[in-house]
């Protein structure tokens, strides 16, 4: 979801990220511009981030005007 796109999920929040050491699950997003240092792969509606932290996706999410829920095992 990117900045003036409407959220289309039953949630309060455009995505929710799940951090747990180099791999994230980011849920509730249709689609993610692809992050400098990650790759990211969708698997059946949500994307799965490799080779980043859950922290930094949350930010950079953030920072491209989507309202993040970030969950952490850390």
């Amino acid at each position: 979801m990117h900045r003036g796109e409407q959220n289309n999920n039953d949630f309060d929040f455009d995505a929710v990220i799940i951090g747990n050491s180099c791999v994230e699950n980011i849920l509730c997003v249709k689609k993610l511009p692809q992050l400098k240092s990650h790759k990211e792969v969708e698997l059946a509606g949500c994307w799965t981030s490799v080779g980043g932290n859950g922290l930094n996706v949350a930010c950079y999410a953030q920072k491209i005007g989507m309202k993040v829920s970030f969950y952490s095992k850390v």
